[in-house]
């Protein structure tokens, strides 16, 4: 890694201005501009580009209110400096807090606040064997030197109970040089799986430098994945997501989540409301092949997992033994009348259930339509729901229903106009077995009681629900 008492080859920094006054820690005074010269270079002849690495005065208005210092909630799963869990089976480690570049949306807006993983952040890693896979972020991970990651890498390598390792950075896009056959090695070489995650946002940040830097990693089989964030005056147009995520794919770099801005002070001129990015999303997707989409996710503070922003996405049944495909959702919907939907019995209220041993999906929904969310949970083939109060170290229980096969997907909206919140659930076996039974239901809270009806069922080896639509139920 480099000294921080030397100035780092091929980054401009600037000194932040003298102190005039009490600042707000997530100001532009604190923040101080960092951007390597590839980037500073694209920069200069691309607007989006600039917005994202230039200080803006904006920065310094007041904020709106939600938005905090620490948005995603890593304060809270510090486990020992450097270490963050926050999420079942994985580990953030911070190896440092030097970054290729200060990206003015930026959560982390003080680099190193939550320290440098050492040997405590490592003994507590080798300590708790549910941990499967290690996140290395920072900082960036690739500003350490080829021999200090190998030899990270190596001492990660022989904890036994971690398979897989992630490279979170934006190195590859700010400083393309840096991914050397020598770093490739050092990715490649460990027994843990590698995964490469980059950080890119709109199509002119792929140079020829860069996408000769991608290329490297992807033909020497490292497995790259791409995440981006929904940025307002840089990326909000579906042309421009369009043309970034299909260049990824034809780079072999597979995009893996589009997040909605992580509400940090400082940043809040960048965000893009959910309404739009849900339209900006189902544009996308109609026009894109499907491997280059991405999932749409928001990293909320105190979730087991990030947030799928998936009511947008289209309901997809295939070829199941039921007839005639139709061409929309709301025509197969309309072939159900209401003598078809019987709802089905459920537990009373305040249940003492089980420990749900897998939790794989957390939604939050607004049942009773009294303006506090419930919380939804899916694990295996089970969905539970309950409140979750202020304070309460855990949820309370209050329903839960058993389907056949895995939920495959699910979403929560208000889809008939009166105020609270319904959740269809789509739950099979998948694609490949014979006469797999597929089943789409609706959880709707009626009254102190919330039941689970029937929408949909069919048995056929290729029945598949990948996502589902919002649709207006008139009536």
């Amino acid at each position: 890694m480099s000294s921080s008492r030397g100035r780092m080859r091929g980054m401009v920094a600037s000194r932040p201005p003298a102190d005039k006054g009490k600042r707000e820690p997530g100001s532009r005074a604190s923040f101080v501009r960092r951007v390597s010269d590839h980037l500073a270079a694209v920069a200069a002849s691309s607007g989006p580009v600039r917005l994202q690495v230039e200080p803006d005065p904006r920065e310094d208005d007041p904020q709106p209110e939600g938005y905090g210092l620490d948005p995603t909630g890593d304060r809270g799963g510090l486990r020992a400096p450097g270490l963050v869990v926050k999420y079942p089976g994985r580990a953030l480690l911070l190896t440092g807090g030097v970054c290729a570049v200060h990206c003015r949306f930026c959560f982390r807006r003080r680099p190193g606040e939550l320290g440098v993983a050492g040997e405590p952040a490592l003994a507590a890693l080798e300590a708790d064997r549910s941990l499967v896979e290690v996140i290395l972020s920072g900082g960036d991970p690739l500003g350490l030197s080829d021999g200090a990651l190998e030899r990270l890498i190596q001492r990660l390598a022989g904890v036994a109970h971690l398979r897989r390792l992630r490279v979170h950075t934006r190195h590859p896009v700010a400083s393309p040089e840096r991914v050397t056959d020598r770093l490739v090695e050092v990715l490649a070489s460990s027994r843990l799986q590698p995964w490469v995650v980059v950080h890119v946002n709109h199509p002119d940040e792929l140079t020829p430098q860069v996408r000769a830097a991608l290329r490297r990693m992807v033909r020497s089989g490292l497995p790259v994945l791409a995440q981006s964030v929904l940025l307002r005056g840089v990326n909000d147009d579906a042309d421009t997501l369009a043309a970034l995520l299909e260049e990824l794919v034809d780079l072999g770099v597979k995009p893996y989540q589009l997040h909605q801005l992580d509400r940090v002070d400082g940043a809040a001129h960048f965000e893009v409301s959910e309404e739009r990015g849900r339209q900006l999303v189902t544009d996308v997707r109609r026009r894109i092949t499907g491997i280059a989409m991405p999932t749409w996710v928001r990293d909320l503070p105190g979730w087991l997992s990030k947030t799928v922003l998936g009511a947008l996405l289209v309901l997809a049944v295939a070829g199941c033994d039921c007839g005639e495909e139709p061409p929309t959702v709301e025509a197969r919907l309309s072939e159900i009348s209401a003598s078809d939907v019987q709802p089905d019995p459920t537990p009373p209220p305040s249940l003492t259930l089980p420990r749900l041993e897998m939790i794989e999906r957390v939604l939050a929904a607004d049942l009773d339509g009294d303006g506090t969310h419930e919380i939804v949970l899916g694990g295996a083939n089970e969905l539970r729901w309950g409140s979750w109060p202020a304070g309460s170290p855990a949820p309370s229980w209050q329903g839960r229903w058993e389907g056949e096969g895995a939920l495959q997907t699910w979403l929560a909206a208000d889809l008939d106009g009166d105020g609270a919140d319904e959740v269809v659930a789509a739950t099979g076996v998948g694609r490949g077995f014979a006469q797999a039974k597929l089943e789409v239901v609706i959880l709707d809270r009626q009254g102190d009681t919330t039941t689970v009806r029937p929408l949909w069922s069919r048995a056929g080896e290729r029945n598949q629900v990948t996502a589902l639509e919002p649709w207006p139920l008139q009536g």
